[in-house]
């Protein structure tokens, strides 16, 4: 290969493949102004929206590359991020369903990403990406960004500990701690594992 290329220059579309495919064994990053996966968590899912929404999914394929899994009962794909949880492209069927558009053209619809800054949850509120939002972190940042929790639960048989918050007078969010990382630290160093959302 590198006596055929001695003295030759590299076709541009040669160029622009290699750019390519360093660009995504760089983390899945794309064109200028297009964040990688693994800058969302850091933009927050309001800024990650206001860059995805809409774009096709070829886009997002070109700029990050095939995803590591897909949604079943739903269109999405899902990126593994490198720091831990996933990133999840749900796209919008209703123009597939029109014959405006295919796979490849279909539009993101919503955007479910972990965040580096936990939201107030007057800002969120009971929202479907508290499941996405809040798994890692620690529960003294659940309570520097929520306040103390209305309500606290512990199930030693089913090894589980909770805070119960209500946004409002007819929901409840649920945010389950990982109990043996109190092992490593004191109460307020638990983990989040998983969100629940209820309706009271």
């Amino acid at each position: 290969m590198r006596r055929f290329l001695k003295g030759r220059a590299l076709p541009a579309a040669a160029l622009a493949v290699i750019t390519a495919a360093a660009s995504a064994l760089a983390g899945r990053g794309g064109p200028a102004g297009f964040p990688g996966s693994e800058e969302l968590p850091n933009l927050g899912w309001e800024a990650a929206e206001d860059v995805l929404l809409g774009l096709p999914r070829q886009e997002i394929l070109n700029a990050w590359g095939e995803p590591d899994g897909t949604l079943s009962g739903f269109f999405g794909d899902i990126y593994e991020l490198e720091s831990g949880g996933q990133v999840i492209l749900y796209y919008g069927t209703e123009p597939m369903s029109r014959g405006t558009a295919d796979s490849s053209t279909v539009p993101v619809w919503y955007v479910s990403c972990p965040v580096t800054k936990i939201p107030p949850l007057e800002d969120i509120g009971w929202s479907s990406r508290l499941p996405a939002v809040l798994p890692g972190h620690t529960r003294e940042e659940v309570h520097v960004a929520w306040g103390e929790p209305h309500k606290e639960t512990v199930n030693e048989q089913q090894d589980y500990f909770c805070d119960v918050y209500w946004p409002d007078e007819s929901h409840s969010v649920v945010v389950y701690y990982d109990t043996k990382s109190m092992d490593a630290g004191t109460a307020d160093e638990r983990t989040v594992l998983y969100v629940s959302l209820g309706e009271v």
